[in-house]
């Protein structure tokens, strides 16, 4: 609804604390954490030279991106760009597509009925969980690595494959209906792959 708030939280105020930083002189690690959607294309790498966000958000990630590789490069800050797969925790909405899914499955074996309904089940990504997301990241700072990096399990499935594992897993039959719902943003990309080799060497 107002793409301008996008630029204010996720560009100008991470500008104003990188331009903060270097006049404190601050020599610790800084992390921006990016978004697949700054990329618009069906690979994404944070080692990829041109970015093409597709939305506002993507828009606003991209600048904070460019920025902090620009400080990283220029002034020789201990600055990274950390590029997270799709991810949810337990603190995610309701609506977000996981947790949608989710609470369908605990519908599903309370009320002893086998239907899910779903806006778009062949949409692909690289499904994860923050926790194990974030373990990795603190890892690999704590190493000591400064740069861009990408973090995904490596493992790409569409909704629809991963419901039917989840309720393989379950003992469950599904019965997965496909209907207009508000319950993906997933609207730009049918497939998006994260690219971790940078990330693995």
């Amino acid at each position: 609804e107002h793409p301008s708030d996008y630029m204010e939280t996720n560009y100008w105020a991470v500008l104003r604390l990188l331009k903060i930083l270097e006049n404190h002189r601050y020599s610790g690690d800084f992390l921006q954490f990016g978004s697949t959607d700054m990329f618009g294309t069906e690979i994404v790498s944070a080692n990829q030279g041109q970015l093409f966000p597709w939305s506002p958000y993507g828009e606003s990630k991209a600048e904070a991106f460019k920025a902090v590789r620009s400080f990283r490069v220029n002034q020789g800050m201990k600055f990274s760009n950390i590029i997270l797969t799709n991810h949810d925790s337990n603190f995610r909405p309701d609506h977000y597509v996981i947790k949608f899914i989710a609470n369908q499955f605990v519908n599903m074996i309370s009320e002893d009925n086998t239907n899910l309904t779903l806006q778009d089940p062949s949409i692909i990504r690289d499904w994860a969980s923050a926790e194990d997301l974030m373990s990795g990241v603190l890892n690999y700072i704590e190493l000591g690595h400064v740069g861009d990096f990408s973090f995904a399990t490596g493992c790409s499935l569409s909704l629809r494959d991963l419901i039917f594992e989840v309720a393989d897993g379950f003992k469950l039959e599904v019965s997965l209906e496909v209907q207009g719902s508000p319950n993906t943003r997933f609207r730009q990309a049918k497939r998006i792959l994260v690219d971790t080799s940078d990330t693995e060497r």
